[in-house]
């Protein structure tokens, strides 16, 4: 992604993208461009200025009296009382009932398995060595939107368009079937199916594309965040599903330090899944992010000292334009971004902006995004080590726009750019100066040319290497994945990538992505460089004692959650626990035998979420998951309905 107006940049390279943001949208309040050149996502109705500094201002204005430490309860399933004790017999009614009284330093805040429509605003933080932990117990949900599912919450306008008179706020998304409505400026009463629109003082108007919407399964949006937090440090959310925000999904504004977000799911906000400005040494771990109207996973406005790493951010999209990445960086130096899957996101899948300089992006995969694979664009200093990129509509490996001192080691990038004539490593005359590269794998499966640098494409990685001096050790050789069109991008035996692979670079890793060992394969001479010389290239190494995609190893104490909700009206969902990251395979099944859908791919240690639906009809019946890790066979039983 190029921006426009920036100084170094190759004309001909997309540099209108970023500044034909639609001018309504900002002042709509849906985003507005927070630095020159870069369209970086804020509050929007102005949540983040005053309210935010006023918090601030006033030192985040803590609880006259702290609460004791503990161990605190939240199910609003059972009998509860927000003005009790949080014991678990008698627990709370809302996570924010439960914070308000108890948080603080040593408190955990556990969430039994339910819905949970509230916004959690953080009131408190914890402490160095006592943070406030925030866990789910199995699959709490954190909602920001209103069922409108029962035909009286509705009365007909005219014809298909229906109203809903409690609506007496201004929704950004609603939602039919799992399936986003668009948003209308029609007469209301005219309304095209499958659209909306609120009108102030009379309430939502809603052509749901066939009778009344309140025999459909429709959510309307109204919280703006699930989690949100301003100055409060040493805080710890962990294992909760956030779902259909009308702004971001875990939101962290300046001061939110010391954090840790783990295991957690976001998908369907309106705007980014998990969103920092202005954090330090933020933990973001284990985290799946998919299906949010903007990037999966952002920092901006001078986070630095995160980490990033083990999540899975996909099919982020943007509705307007074009700019939903699966990792963003803006204005955020000294960060490292880590073993991530990155894929079908709309943009690039993992994109280091302006002011993100001296960054560590370390074995991660990105494929199949609808740009680049890996943007490095006006940031100094950025170190790529053994990361992948498959199939990306543009380049693999994008470094442009002074974007110098940028290293590239043991990385794969193969069919990149291959219907845009771009390529799998693309370097601007801008970003040449103290550019390193070397032990990577560039190849095409076409004639199609596999390097442009310095503003002349190059046919074989020889001729680039010669011209250039860098890439003295890299190869154009098929790497031989195992199923990369799956997402699974271990090597196959007799891969060129085995046992040829640099450990002299600094910030080499001595595991895999998996966190297995560096494993020297008998048969093949050891070419590569540093005290490691069978290290591999790419994120994983090859596993001599076994040809399992998922490593290696059989992986045993695999824990996997019932279907959450169950009966499910549209979407259900699975908690999957792995003591080691590894590949999995899943599939759901109806009484006959006939697969419904399903995936596969690496899933990161510890606690993750996969999800399913029909579609936008969901039908009655019995449905059965089946999950397949390294050869365990685990099986679950559900119903759906209408």
């Amino acid at each position: 992604m190029v921006v426009a107006g920036m100084p170094g940049t190759e004309a001909v390279r997309g540099t209108q993208r970023r500044s034909n943001v639609s001018i309504s949208r900002f002042m709509l309040g849906h985003r507005r461009p927070e630095e020159p050149g870069l369209h970086v996502p804020v509050r929007t109705r102005g949540r983040l200025s005053l309210a935010a500094a006023a918090a601030l201002a006033l030192g985040a204005m803590a609880p006259s009296v702290a609460p004791a430490a503990g161990t605190f309860y939240v199910d609003n399933t059972i009998t509860c009382s927000n003005s009790g004790l949080g014991t678990e017999a008698l627990p709370y009614c809302t996570i924010t009932a439960a914070l308000n009284k108890q948080g603080g330093p040593g408190t955990t805040i556990l969430v039994k398995q339910a819905s949970y429509r509230e916004q959690v605003t953080v009131p408190a933080s914890g402490a160095s060595g006592s943070p406030l932990v925030i866990r789910a117990l199995g699959a709490a949900m954190v909602d920001g939107s209103d069922r409108f599912d029962t035909p009286t919450q509705w009365v007909q306008a005219s014809g298909d368009v229906w109203l809903a008179t409690t609506v007496t706020w201004s929704p950004v998304q609603v939602f039919r079937g799992g399936g986003r409505l668009t948003p209308s400026t029609d007469d209301p009463l005219l309304l095209l199916p499958g659209t909306f629109r609120y009108m102030p003082g009379t309430g939502l108007y809603v052509n749901a594309g066939g009778g009344n919407p309140g025999t459909l399964d429709v959510f309307v949006g109204h919280r703006l965040n699930g989690f949100h937090l301003t100055g409060r440090s040493w805080v710890t959310i962990e294992g909760f599903s956030v779902v259909r925000t009308d702004e971001k999904g875990i939101e962290l504004d300046p001061g939110s330090d010391n954090c840790e977000l783990r295991s957690n799911f976001i998908s369907s906000c309106a705007s980014s899944g998990i969103s920092l400005l202005g954090c330090a040494d933020v933990l973001i771990e284990g985290n799946r992010v998919s299906g949010n109207e903007f990037h999966g996973i952002e920092l901006r406005g001078g986070s630095t000292g995160c980490v990033i790493q083990d999540n899975e951010s996909s099919l982020n999209l943007d509705p307007g334009v074009p700019i939903a990445t699966g990792i963003y960086l803006a204005g955020s130096p000294d960060n490292r971004i880590l073993r991530n899957r990155v894929f079908g996101n709309e943009d690039t899948g993992i994109e280091i902006q302006s002011g993100s300089d001296n960054c560590l992006s370390l074995q991660n995969v990105s494929y199949l995004n609808g740009d680049h694979g890996f943007e490095h664009l006006f940031a100094v200093g950025t170190i790529n080590i053994g990361n992948v990129a498959w199939a990306n509509r543009r380049d693999g490996f994008s470094i442009e726009g002074q974007a110098l001192a940028t290293g590239l080691f043991d990385c794969i990038a193969v069919d990149n750019g291959l219907l845009t004539n771009e390529f799998d490593l693309y370097a601007d005359t801008s970003s040449t100066a103290g550019f390193t590269s070397d032990y990577n794998i560039f190849w095409n499966s076409t004639a199609k040319k596999p390097i442009k640098y310095h503003g002349v494409q190059y046919a074989t990685v020889a001729a680039y290497s010669a011209a250039s001096g860098q890439d003295a050790n890299s190869l154009q050789a098929d790497p031989m994945f195992t199923d990369p069109t799956n997402g699974i991008f271990h090597l196959q035996s007799g891969s060129p990538a085995i046992d040829s692979g640099t450990s002299g670079v600094a910030g080499w890793p001595a595991a895999d992505a998996q966190g297995l060992p560096r494993e020297d394969d008998p048969g093949v001479a050891n070419t590569g460089a540093g005290s490691i010389p069978f290290t591999d290239r790419g994120a994983f190494e090859f596993r001599v004692s076994t040809v399992s995609v998922g490593g290696g190893r059989p992986v045993a104490g695999v824990a996997l959650s019932g279907a959450f909700p169950n009966p499910a009206r549209a979407a259900v969902a699975f908690t999957l626990d792995l003591p080691a990251a590894t590949s999995v395979e899943w599939s759901v099944f109806d009484v006959q035998g006939r697969k419904l859908g399903g995936g596969a791919g690496w899933r990161p240690a510890g606690r993750s979420l996969v999800s399913w639906n029909e579609g936008r009809e969901i039908a009655n019946g019995v449905r059965f998951a089946r999950f397949v890790v390294d050869g365990q066979t685990l099986t679950r039983r559900f119903a759906t309905v209408r």
